[in-house]
């Protein structure tokens, strides 16, 4: 059979007919299924019509149905200019007993006029093949194919384009899930091969130097002559997008979460790592999720776009462009106008190359369904013929003049081609020269007729690539006056230091103490140096050499600037080194340089108990002065140490004349941790007499700076069974403040005594609900049945906050069999339930994430509720679907959206506002078709999203708790709660773990009218939609806010002293989230007014807290009338306001902004932006 095509057409007018007869019968399934009518027809001119392009660029159709390309999944360029193509329908699952037989595609384009007119099949037979790369060996044609859980070499032998031998290079890469397969191949600079994997993948690989593994989510790297297999990265959700700028520094895409460009550099850790503590965050945080990563690289680009990132946000349709620069150690990263976007609804961009011609190619999956869990695998609607590959041009690009790059070319041919702008001429001829094994005379010539040190630079590269690292070279390079090409040097030494231990431990022969001193000292000038990033680069070099004297030259870095990304840095080289400096630490605490920042910092990189008794040896030696650092340190000693550790650690904390005098908030920071760590333990602290002095004296202060530490003081009576100071408890149960009132049954509940929980119980019905709630939890530890009867009569009482039902519901179903317990005691007693305390228990009940149908039942029927039930049908289904495509209104949609009874906010995020327990929803509507958004709405445990389905946890305490997992190490599961808040559970206390549903609870429309379920449907369908009213403007628009509550103590104190008050104490003030509307504006109806005194102006009170990532001057746009509109206080500060705009100088760091809207001026709604144009400062929200 002849499987090369030269001309296709003549095949063209059968392959026409076919897809009109897929096309016919698709467009009978649609008129049949109402859900199926936005399907479109196949055809790509009527798909390039709808483009929209970015400025300058055009869009032409390189290759599609004609060419055989059925659902392109990958594509890389080889060294003759050929497009090599992942291709598969088999995606995303077989259908049992059919023949795998997906294919590797070879496209080219003959007669250069930007079309591909010659297909070959190189290798077909496959399953799911999600990654391709051409060898560029010399071999006649040749490729590194993904398929499945291996990674295959093919070779063609006889010269016809087609595998004639296949060798498993690697086996064992997990297949958990197929769109989480190993993937994303690319050649690196270095030589290697880089690839990545997703969070649902188990990796364990067996290589000739040992096993390697990746559980979860990564980056690999291979070499090809040695074997060699390392991970170079872990995390992510589902990165598909790798790439290197001109100097060797890596960056990464992430297709399912939402920093846009990511910054990697060895030993990066990012989100879902397993076993991660801590992860480093992209460049562009709460961007839309990105597939596929390009950098457009050669002086034939315009210089106003020459060096972008190109990305794919496939789920809305568009082609993304980033201005990625350098900002200290690590980059800033700025989107730019898309480069297309689209309305069509099958236009899936999920990869981006660069070709030999200099032109931009896109792949395009085409598809109108992208889900993978949530819609049926055989759906219909999934496309599995068709694909294209779009060749992009800019209008200023200038032609570029290419030829075929291997090593028939001259020596002097291919190293002017090492010296080219553009990445794959630089690649491919660099491969080339490998192959051709110059000698060193001639490279050593090359290089120094070299013009520019980054040329010398791919010279380093290609010797890497051969596993030599000429030292004098590199020495060359690292006194380079650009601390980019020092940084890359560096990075080159760090490589060649990882090849040395390879080999050592190979031959069983660790390096020497020589050796390792030898490689501190080439270390030490980086250390120092002027650029961060060259500094970064070193602190992974010290990570590799396992000795105390390096962890305390990495701690040096702590005498310069630092950033986010040296901070990280350094935390993980010292969890790195901790084998090695630790110990030694323990028995010398003036260790790590002797200074207590660099101490502070390393204890809480490593959070070691073994290291206790050292931070209290140096605290009381009185070596630590600063109050920043004793703080630092002793909160650490309160978190890990031991009862006798923490009784030494009490009487630091509470003695009068300690030194340093720590802030009263790192004192009760510190009082609590110890606290909790000694209740956690089940272990009692035994103060020492002066210690119980204090807390005596605590216990019954009322100067205001005491009361934090006067609340634990009373917790402390109880929880470690002061008996003579109970008095202490008793005076403070009958104290004003509600505060003090319930920290002191914490106490009493403590002393456990049959006296004690009686006045606890009693206390259940206090009108006070911080009381009340406080006196619940008590109880349920100790009489579930007590508990559960005074919950029911609080709901016979009524005239209690949303809040403390949501408080209360949550303890008492995070208790073994609480729900049943208490649709029981609302049952037993006949509770007659108002229906709108009805209605408040069912929403905390739905927003907890818990299982509770009994008691949902038990309540409604107390309340008398009755609602619509909304149920899940194909009649409603096409009846709402049809409703909202005519009627529905977006626009009230998103206000019943943010409606708190149906805690969507709390749940989802939208333009990085909102809880992280439900899928972002920022693109929805246009990833998603109508008919799932609607099943999720009505029947959210249909089908939930991958990476969001619950966990309960019972401990061995019966304690239950149900959240999303989020981490986990070897001693502790987190989960994050319905609430949003993070718990973490030691697995020692783990009883019983399964899986659980959706946190999202079912009957969450019931309250909404048809026309009120169908606005919000609507508004579901428009989000993010690229012709829709409900898209995210990347304008600087400032979302997360939150707007203060009246209350009678807030408007007596703006009463008694002025309206500068809101930037003070904020222990008298409630706030409540205020997130901004999708256009960035912030509805101000139904938020608080104050009017302290009569003829003032009435005034909403906002505020906000943003990350300062670089100092500088903060601009913000305010609006129109903001100078007689609105009041501004910067960090507590009163700040003038001239006009329509402020700016003001910014420190790195959290950044407090609190605004006052004079409402009849500003009126009912307004908008903050950041003038990035403008700012020199850059803040993340």
């Amino acid at each position: 059979m002849d499987r090369t095509t030269a001309t296709l057409k003549r095949r063209q007018f059968a392959r026409v007919l076919f897809s009109s007869l897929i096309a016919a019968l698709l467009a009978g399934t649609a008129s049949a299924q109402r859900e199926l009518t936005d399907i479109p027809v196949p055809d790509a001119k009527e798909e390039l019509a709808t483009f929209q392009m970015g400025d300058g660029w055009t869009a032409e159709l390189f290759a599609g149905d004609e060419s055989r390309l059925a659902k392109p999944i990958h594509m890389n360029w080889d060294n003759r200019g050929r497009l090599w193509v992942a291709s598969s329908e088999t995606y995303p699952q077989i259908v049992p007993g059919k023949p795998a037989n997906d294919k590797i595609l070879v496209l080219e384009d003959t007669d250069g006029d930007g079309r591909a007119d010659k297909t070959t099949v190189f290798a077909e037979g496959l399953l799911i093949p999600t990654g391709v790369l051409p060898g560029n060996d010399g071999s006649m044609a040749s490729a590194y194919v993904v398929n499945s859980d291996k990674l295959e070499y093919m070779v063609d032998r006889d010269g016809d384009l087609v595998a004639d031998e296949k060798q498993v290079i690697l086996s064992g890469f997990g297949t958990e899930d197929t769109h989480h397969l190993l993937h994303s191949l690319r050649w690196g600079h270095d030589g290697w091969l880089y690839m990545n994997q997703s969070i649902y993948i188990h990796s364990h690989i067996e290589t000739p130097w040992g096993v390697e593994r990746l559980n979860g989510g990564g980056i690999w790297r291979y070499h090809p002559s040695t074997k060699q297999l390392e991970v170079v990265a872990r995390g992510f959700v589902n990165p598909w997008g790798v790439h290197f700028d001109r100097y060797g520094q890596m960056f990464a895409t992430d297709g399912a979460y939402g920093e846009g460009i990511n910054y990697v550099f060895p030993g990066s850790v990012f989100v879902t790592a397993v076993g991660g503590t801590r992860f480093l965050g992209g460049l562009n945080p709460g961007s839309p999720k990105h597939c596929g990563l390009e950098i457009l690289s050669g002086d034939h680009w315009p210089e106003n776009i020459r060096g972008s990132m190109v990305t794919n946000d496939f789920r809305a349709h568009r082609v993304c462009r980033f201005v990625v620069t350098d900002d200290r150690s690590g980059y800033e990263s700025v989107q730019q106008q898309e480069v297309i976007k689209t309305t069509h609804v099958a236009f899936r961009p999920i990869d981006a190359k660069q070709g030999l011609d200099g032109h931009l190619y896109i792949a395009d999956w085409y598809n109108p369904i992208i889900q993978h869990g949530e819609v049926d695998f055989r759906d219909p609607r999934r496309d599995r013929t068709h694909g294209r590959i779009w060749r992009l041009t800019h209008k200023d690009q200038k032609k570029s003049n290419w030829k075929p790059i291997d090593a028939k070319l001259s020596f002097d041919e291919l190293a002017s081609l090492m010296t080219d702008e553009a990445d794959l001429p630089r690649l491919f001829a660099t491969q080339a020269m490998r192959l051709k094994a110059p000698t060193m005379e001639q490279v050593r010539g090359a290089w120094a007729g070299a013009a520019r040190e980054v040329d010398r630079l791919q010279w380093l590269w290609m010797l890497e690539g051969q596993e030599a690292f000429p030292k004098e070279m590199q020495e060359q390079l690292l006194r380079s006056e650009d601390g980019r090409i020092r940084a890359a040097a560096y990075h080159s030494c760090l490589n060649q230091l990882s090849r040395e231990i390879r080999l050592a431990r190979a031959s069983g022969q660790p390096l020497a103490p020589a050796q390792w001193d030898a490689w501190l000292q080439r270390a030490k000038p980086g250390l120092a140096d002027a650029h961060p990033r060259v500094r970064l680069e070193t602190l992974r070099i010290l990570a590799e050499i396992p000795t105390a004297e390096s962890a305390a030259l990495a701690c040096q870095v702590l005498d310069q600037p630092m950033d986010r990304f040296l901070d990280f840095a350094l935390w993980q080289t010292l969890r790195d080194l901790k084998d090695a400096w630790l110990p030694d630490f323990n028995t010398n605490p003036k260790g790590l340089n002797g200074k207590p920042n660099h101490i502070a910092f390393a204890m809480r990189a490593v959070q070691d108990p073994s290291s206790v008794d050292a931070l209290l040896q140096l605290i009381a030696t009185g070596s630590v002065t600063s109050n920043t650092n004793a703080s630092e340190l002793l909160q650490l000693a309160a978190e890990l140490g031991t009862s006798s550790q923490q009784s030494r650690l009490l009487d630091v904390l509470l003695r009068p004349d300690a030194k340093p005098a720590l802030e009263p908030a790192a004192k009760a920071s510190i009082f609590a941790a110890i606290l909790d760590g000694s209740k956690a333990r089940k272990q009692v602290v035994a103060p020492s007499a002066e210690a119980k002095t204090v807390l005596a004296t605590l216990s019954q202060s009322n100067a205001a700076g005491d009361q934090a530490m006067r609340k634990l003081a009373l917790r402390a009576i109880g929880q470690w069974k002061i008996g003579d100071l109970r008095g202490r408890i008793a005076s403070a149960l009958q104290d004003s403040n509600s505060g003090v009132r319930a920290a002191a049954i914490v106490g009493l509940a403590a002393i456990g005594d049959v006296d004690a929980k009686k006045q606890v119980i009693q206390l259940t019905q206090d009108p006070d609900a911080v009381v009340s709630v406080a006196a619940i939890e008590q109880t349920l530890e100790f009489d579930l049945g007590g508990a559960c009867e005074a919950i029911a009569s609080k709901m016979s009482a009524g005239g209690v906050s949303d809040e403390a039902w949501n408080q209360i519901v949550r303890l008492i179903l995070g208790k073994k069999g609480g729900a049943d317990a208490l649709a029981s005691a609302v049952s037993k007693a006949k509770v007659a339930v108002a229906p709108e305390t009805g209605r408040q228990v069912r929403a905390a009940i739905r927003s907890s994430g818990a299982e509770a149908t009994k008691l949902l039942e038990t309540i409604e029927s107390a309340a008398k509720l009755k609602e619509n039930r909304w149920v899940w049908s194909e009649s409603l289904r096409d009846q709402w679907i049809a409703k909202a495509q005519s009627s529905g209104d977006p626009h009230r949609g998103e206000m019943i959206y943010r409606r708190a009874e149906l805690q969507c906010v709390q749940c989802h995020r939208i333009a990085g506002v909102g809880g992280l327990v439900g899928p972002d929803l920022s693109s929805i509507g246009a990833q998603a078709p109508a008919d799932y958004l609607l099943e999720a709405l009505l029947n959210p445990a249909a089908k939930v999203k991958e990476g969001y389905n619950a966990k309960l946890i019972r401990t061995v305490d019966d304690e239950i708790v149900t959240g999303i997992p989020i981490g986990e190490t070897d001693t502790t599961v987190t989960l994050r709660g319905a609430d949003g808040k993070e718990i973490r559970i030691l697995k020692e206390s783990i009883d019983e773990s399964k899986d659980s549903r959706s946190l999202m609870p079912d009957g969450l429309l019931d309250s909404l009218s048809e026309a009120e379920a169908i606005d919000l449907l609507r508004f579901m369908i428009e989000m993010g939609r690229i012709d829709g009213p409900m898209r995210v403007q990347e304008d600087g628009s400032l979302r997360d806010w939150k707007s203060l509550v009246w209350t009678q103590k807030a408007h007596q104190l703006f009463n008694r002293t002025s309206l500068d008050s809101v930037a003070g104490d904020q222990s008298v003030f409630t706030w409540q989230p205020s997130a901004a509307l999708v256009s960035g504006q912030v509805p101000l109806n139904g938020t608080a007014t104050f009017q302290p005194h009569a003829g003032m102006e009435p005034v909403t009170f906002l505020m906000t807290e943003l990350q300062v990532d670089r100092e500088g001057t903060l601009r913000l746009l305010l609006g129109e009338n903001a100078k007689k509109g609105m009041l501004l206080w910067v960090q507590g500060v009163p700040t003038a306001i001239e006009g329509d705009s402020v700016q003001f100088d910014v420190k790195t760091g959290a950044l407090r902004l609190q605004v006052g809207i004079k409402r009849p001026v500003m009126g009912d709604r307004v908008q903050i932006r950041v003038d990035r144009d403008k700012s020199t400062a850059r803040v993340a929200p």
